[in-house]
């Protein structure tokens, strides 16, 4: 195609032709307007056309439509160059194909290989996506991303190995050697790819069982969501919540989350992208970790904190609020006196204490440098957690009292919370936990992040957010202590107490549907 230049100057000689011939005719003189106009101005109107307009109909560089496709002159978004993000791999293909993002105000660029880059680029925030052209890879040819609906949702419940038990003052999560139930929801999209995503039935945490979970997808949510366009996630959630309609929590919300999540994995999973991608980016590579103290008495504590060491931890959640209050005191100081010094200690009562007890224990945990006193009360009262954070003797973390949003912002108001608990199944899913962060953000709190115990599923999901987020404390993704990922292929890398972000697409686990028929429970 000719240059913008010599484009330019062809349309402004045409102009020039045309006011020269109008001036003729005007002063009286038609003998030379009349030439110009029949045969001057044809002349070059067919030049334009052959060495213009044709070139730019045939062209692909343009979007369709009449003007933009035969006039110079139609006016395109600027594309500014794009610039690396430090999280992308080194390398590029040399043309990747744009996608205009649909969740932030940036163009985001895919190449074959699935890398990726940000262009510095401000659009209007769009509901419908750009056209993907044809990638090497084959996750989607030459279609909208706005017609990608989910066309399928299944749910499974597995019955996996536990390894070890996880006591919570609700009572045990899990015991030793008996299988330990979670649900598995797969997500079809209208193009053929699968996502996942996790869900912890715990009758000893919240209301929802593997049965509640199963029936409540498959007769409620599923029907409703199934045909709905994948990118649009808040029309999604909100369809969710109008036939589980939220009461005290969210409504269902673990079983919400499954779908949610899938969802998420799924489209990113069609773009090609890792799942941090379409949450706006990560800020961190890796988590930080904490290893779980979960024990009936000092020794045992003492003894599970040594082990957590070998394993490179440098952080430690202790769970009390089962043994009364002076037994729950020696085990969090078994802790701190086997850990070396300056080690993150983080104490969750899971609503275990009254208020009385709560205020003696957190001066007492105020003396072992504790730095998160975890939802030491039980349900939604923030006058009595506003008394805790008024007193000052340790930061006071919530986590089962914020439902949602909506809560966080009533303890926001109440001055309540120091730090708000990040929990993806707890929100009923990331969309809902995306604003939770954000709004946590915009008071001015720093995030903690926690995750029910999953499998590396619901794992990697929570180092998807928490990365997005930059949640630099350490965070509660304790799974692997206590249930092992039984039907998973590639997985999240662990090491040295920091779980490593996953930059494959999607979530980065591999699902092995075979395994999940083998464990299925028949639920």
């Amino acid at each position: 195609m000719f240059s913008e230049r010599f484009q330019f100057t062809l349309s402004g000689l045409m102009l020039l032709v045309a006011v020269a011939a109008g001036y003729a005719w005007l002063i009286g003189h038609p003998e030379i307007g009349a030439p110009i106009v029949l045969i001057g101005m044809p002349l070059l109107f067919a030049l334009y056309v052959v060495c213009v307009a044709l070139p730019r109909a045939i062209s692909q560089e343009h979007p369709p439509g009449l003007f933009s496709r035969w006039f110079w002159w139609q006016p395109t978004e600027p594309h500014a160059e794009p610039r690396s993000d430090p999280a992308a791999p080194a390398a590029f293909a040399a043309a990747p194909t744009p996608i205009e993002s649909f969740d932030r105000f940036s163009t985001e660029t895919v190449d074959p290989a699935g890398a990726y880059q940000f262009a510095n680029e401000t659009s209007p925030r769009q509901h419908e996506a750009s056209r993907i052209m044809t990638s090497t890879n084959g996750i989607l040819t030459a279609d909208l991303l706005g017609k990608v609906t989910v066309d399928a949702i299944e749910v499974t419940i597995v019955k996996l190995p536990c390894k070890s038990t996880f006591h919570l003052a609700g009572g045990d999560f899990s015991q030793q050697g008996q299988p330990t139930p979670r649900a598995l929801v797969k997500v079809v999209g209208s193009n053929g790819v699968v996502g996942w995503g996790e869900v912890t039935p715990c009758p000893t945490w919240c209301y929802e069982t593997s049965e509640t979970i199963t029936s409540t997808i498959r007769k409620y949510l599923a029907p409703a969501v199934v045909g709905m366009p994948a990118w649009n996630f808040d029309a999604i959630a909100r369809k969710m919540d109008r036939v589980i309609q939220p009461g005290a929590t969210i409504g269902q919300p673990l079983a919400k989350s499954g779908i949610d999540v899938a969802i998420h994995d799924m489209l990113a999973r069609t773009l090609g992208v890792p799942l941090y991608v379409l949450l706006g980016g990560k800020r961190l590579d890796r988590i930080q970790l904490s290893y779980i103290v979960s024990a009936a008495d000092a020794d045992e504590a003492a003894a599970q904190t040594r082990r957590g060491l070998e394993l490179g931890y440098a952080a430690f959640k202790i769970k009390v609020g089962m043994h009364g209050e002076q037994r729950d005191f020696e085990i969090v100081a078994a802790v701190y006196a086997t850990a070396p010094k300056g080690t993150f200690l983080w104490v969750d009562a899971n609503q275990g204490y009254g208020l009385d007890n709560a205020i003696r224990q957190a001066k007492r945990m105020a003396t072992l440098g504790v730095a998160a006193f975890e939802q030491p009360l039980k349900g939604s009262r923030p006058s009595e957690f506003r008394r805790l954070v008024e007193l000052g003797a340790v930061p006071i973390a919530i986590d089962e009292s914020l439902c949602s949003p909506t809560d966080l912002i009533e303890y926001i108001k109440a001055g309540a919370v120091d730090l708000p608990v990040a929990k993806i199944q707890r929100c009923g899913g990331l969309w809902w936990s995306r604003q939770f962060c954000h709004i946590a953000e915009s008071a001015g709190l720093r995030l903690m992040g926690s995750g029910l115990c999953e499998t590396d599923l619901g794992l990697a999901t929570g180092v998807h957010l928490f990365a997005a987020f930059g949640i630099d404390l350490p965070c509660d993704l304790n799974g692997r202590q206590f249930v092992e990922s039984s039907y998973l292929g590639q997985t999240v890398h662990i090491n040295g107490g920091f779980a490593t972000v996953p930059d494959s697409p999607g979530i980065g686990v591999e699902v092995d549907e075979s395994l999940v028929r083998q464990f299925d429970a028949g639920i």
